[in-house]
C-alpha cells in the first residue's frame, strides 16, 4: 500500500467524543478507524501537557496521563509505535503516563525497556492481580511469568494432582463433562451418590 499523505488534522468535538480527525488522499475524517480514534485521545491529552508547560513554564512542575487498555483496536506494530512515541513525550514535557494493557506485544516491549540500563528509570512494569477480593501488585517479574499468566499456561503445563468433583447422581455429573469439556483433563469425578443432606454437612 502506497504512502498515505496527510492532508490535515482536525480537532472533533461532539457529545460522544474529542478526538483528532485524520483526512488524506484516499479517506477523510469520517472513515476514520477507532484505533485512530483513541490515538488521537492520546495525542490531545499529551498536546495539551505541551501547551502547559510552553505557556507556564515556571508553574509547571509535571503531568500524569492514565490510559486503560492502550491496545484497544490497535495493531501490533501501531501499539509499539505508540509506545515509543509516549515514551519519548513523557521525557520531553515531564509527563508520567500510567497504562493498563493485555497485549503481549506492549509487554514485551515494555519489559525489554525496563531492563535496558539506560531506560531503567523511564519505564516500570507492574502485575496486578485479583485474589479474593484484594488487588495484589508484583514488580521485577519478567516476560514469562506475565506470558504464563495471560496464557494460564502454568497451570496447564504443572502436573498437579486432578480436581475431585462430587455430584448429585450420573445425570449430574454428565452434564458437567459437557459444560466444563475444555478442563475435563484436569478433573477427577468421584463416583458416589450423595443428595442435598450431604452437601449441606
Amino acid at each position: 500500500m502506497p504512502d498515505l499523505n496527510i492532508n490535515s488534522v482536525d480537532y472533533l468535538s461532539s457529545k460522544q467524543k474529542n478526538t483528532l480527525g485524520v483526512s488524506t488522499d484516499f479517506y477523510d475524517w469520517k472513515m476514520n478507524s477507532s484505533g485512530q480514534d483513541n490515538i488521537g485521545k492520546i495525542l490531545l491529552a499529551i498536546l495539551s501537557f505541551k501547551r502547559l508547560k510552553e505557556k507556564y513554564p515556571s508553574h509547571y512542575k509535571a503531568g500524569i496521563t492514565v490510559i486503560d487498555e492502550i491496545d484497544t483496536t490497535l495493531y501490533p506494530a501501531s501499539q509499539l509505535k505508540l509506545i515509543e512515541a509516549l515514551r519519548k513525550f513523557s521525557s520531553k514535557y515531564d509527563i508520567q503516563i500510567i497504562f493498563t494493557t493485555h497485549s503481549l506485544t506492549i509487554l514485551e516491549n515494555v519489559c525489554e525497556l525496563q531492563n535496558d540500563e539506560k531506560l531503567r528509570n523511564q519505564v516500570k512494569v507492574v502485575y496486578l492481580q485479583k485474589v479474593d477480593n484484594q488487588i495484589l501488585i508484583k514488580d521485577n517479574i519478567s516476560i514469562e511469568f506475565i506470558k504464563n499468566k495471560l496464557n494460564v499456561s502454568l497451570l496447564l503445563q504443572t502436573k498437579a494432582s486432578k480436581i475431585n468433583l462430587f455430584t448429585e447422581d450420573k445425570e449430574a455429573e454428565i452434564f458437567l463433562k459437557v459444560l466444563l469439556k475444555s478442563a475435563k483433563s484436569h478433573l477427577s469425578f468421584i463416583q458416589c451418590t450423595l443428595g442435598c443432606n450431604n452437601y449441606v454437612n
